[in-house]
This record gives structure tokens, sequence and C-alpha cells, in this order.
């Protein structure tokens, strides 16, 4: 498929696609340690007990250095919460500038089926786990509905369709691909299911404004749970971002991810908290 046409984003500064990748991951890894390595350790020490206690866990957190484990995750997870609309964005990005989309697709869910088993070892503590899976079926999801939104509108323009006229069929076709995304999402339980395909369609629809297309993805987490507030910081790095690709981390990257999670499960195994789930 030809690459899809797409303005260029003015330049504010020097961070190609790639550095902005990089912030993501970085982003990604200190969450997900907090994730697999500090929230074991917290429910280890009775976390989940601590919740419903009389004095509201203040004699969990008053135990040994459980304290500043505890708002070490708290912070570790908050910076965590600026990977995802960076990812969306970079989403978008690679949508818009692909010379062959199907293989995006293709390499993506792919790449969202071999992290699978390292996802639920991270966070389940067993290789299957169908309640939770990564978030990459999510991105997934969200480029196989951009490319539906995508064909609907080359039909409306190649048959020269009066776009007044057809505007209510154009609008009824995407409502149905939006909501059947997040159907799909919603049952395989993806991370951020819904909530991340709402997030990636409302970006695409605003792709031309880079500072309105971040904006609206990090407006809607936050609207949708208090707790990605701290997304908003995703705004700052996108903001110097000069449109380039920069270094080629496709293949790094789609390595990182599996094998991040497979050193964390690691870890926990040797502190003897592997059978400790985290979802």
């Amino acid at each position: 498929m030809a690459a899809t046409t797409a303005k260029p984003v003015k330049s504010a500064g020097k961070i190609p696609g790639s550095t902005l990748k990089i912030i993501a991951m970085v982003c990604m890894l200190i969450d997900h340690t907090a994730a697999v390595l500090f929230d074991r350790i917290l429910i280890s020490r009775g976390l989940l007990n601590a919740v419903n206690a009389s004095d509201g866990g203040a004699s969990f957190l008053s135990t040994g250095n459980t304290a500043v484990i505890y708002y070490a995750d708290m912070i570790m997870r908050a910076i965590g919460r600026i990977s995802f609309p960076i990812f969306c964005f970079l989403l978008i990005e690679g949508f818009l500038h692909t010379h062959d989309v199907k293989k995006y697709a293709l390499n993506l869910g792919i790449f969202a089926l071999v992290s699978e088993v390292p996802f639920d070892l991270a966070f389940a503590g067993k290789p299957f786990y169908l309640n939770y899976q990564n978030v990459f079926f999510t991105l997934f999801i969200g480029l196989v509905m951009m490319i539906f939104l995508q064909k609907i509108d080359e039909k409306t323009h190649q048959d020269g369709t009066n776009w007044r006229g057809a505007n209510w069929k154009v609008s009824i076709g995407k409502l149905l691909v939006i909501v059947a995304a997040c159907t799909v999402a919603t049952l395989l339980k993806t991370d951020y299911s819904a909530m991340g395909i709402l997030t990636i369609v409302l970006m695409y629809n605003l792709r031309n404004n880079k500072m309105y297309c971040i904006g609206i993805g990090c407006a809607v987490l936050t609207l949708l749970s208090l707790n990605e507030i701290t997304c908003f910081l995703a705004m700052i790095p996108v903001h110097f971002y000069n449109g380039k690709r920069g270094l080629n981390l496709k293949y790094p990257f789609y390595a990182f991810y599996p094998v991040h999670l497979l050193v964390l499960f690691a870890i926990a195994a040797v502190l003897g908290m592997a059978g400790v789930a985290v979802v």
C-alpha cells in the first residue's frame, strides 16, 4: 500500500522520533520496575490487608523500609504514565509515514503475540493469563482501526461522492469501526482497553497539530482515570519533536519490550516472589 499523505510537522526543536521512543521506553521501564518488583514486595508484606486496616494502613507503612518502597512505587508509576500517550503519538506518526502499512501492522501484531508470555510472567507470575493482555495489543487494534478509517475516507473520495450527501454514511461507518475496535480491546482485556482506543482515535483526528494531538490524548486518559494525570508531562518532549525519524530503533525496540519484562521477572524469581501476581 502506498504511503499515507501527511502534512509535515512544524519543527520546534531537535528531538526526532527515535528520541521520543527512548523517552517512552525509559518511562515504561521505570513503571514496570515498580509494578513487577516493588508491587510484589508490598503485596508480600501485606499491602492488600493494609488497605482495609482500621488504622488506614499506618502500621503497614511503619514497618521497616516499607514506606520508602511504597512512595517510590507511587512516584515511579506516575512517571510511567508518560509512556502511553507517546506510544500512541508514535503509532500515529508511523501509520502516516510508513511505506507499507500492512507490514507495519503485521510486525506490531507479531510483536504483541511474542511479548504476551513475558508480560504474563512479569505481571501474573505464570506464562498464560487470559484476563490481562499487553499494551501492544491495544496499539495493534488502534492501528487496524486507523487503517479502516482511512479506507472509508479513501472510498468516499474515490467514488466522487458529495461530502455533505454522504456525511451521515461516513459518520456511521467510522462509528462502527471505532465501536468494533473498543469492543475487541474490551473483550481481549488489553492494557488500557477501550480507553486506549478512544485515546488513539481522538489523537488521530487531531494528527495535523502535534500539540492538540498529544494534548487531547492526555486529556482523555486523565478524564477516564485521574491516576493518569502525570501523562500530561508527555507534552514536553512532543513539543520539541521535529517530525524526523532519527535512529532506526524498530527492532531494538521490539526486542526491548519482552526482554526487559523477562529480566524483571527473573529478578522477582531470585527474590522468591515469582508466584506473586500484581494484576
